[in-house]
């Protein structure tokens, strides 16, 4: 893995190695079609590891999803339901 924090590479542990090389590409900022380039998978397979990414991390959205990973914040933190 790359230089990541403590906090980012413990997060990264409870993805599936799919699901943490598309997530580190996604914390480059890396749209899905150039994530599915770069892995040589299909725009649909990106979206369903970032899916399964979301479920099990409680974030409710890309930016959630990095912003969790990176350990800035709690998925609840990252997403505030709006009223």
């Amino acid at each position: 893995m790359q230089n990541f924090t403590e906090t980012t590479h413990h997060r990264l542990q409870f993805l599936s190695p799919a699901e943490q090389a598309v997530a580190t590409l996604l914390m480059k900022g890396m749209s899905n079609q150039e994530i599915a380039t770069t892995l040589f998978l299909s725009k649909r397979t990106v979206e369903s590891h970032i899916s399964q990414a979301l479920a099990k991390s409680g974030c409710r959205n890309r930016l959630g999803l990095t912003l969790w990973l990176i350990g800035n914040q709690t998925p609840k933190e990252s997403n505030p339901r709006v009223n």
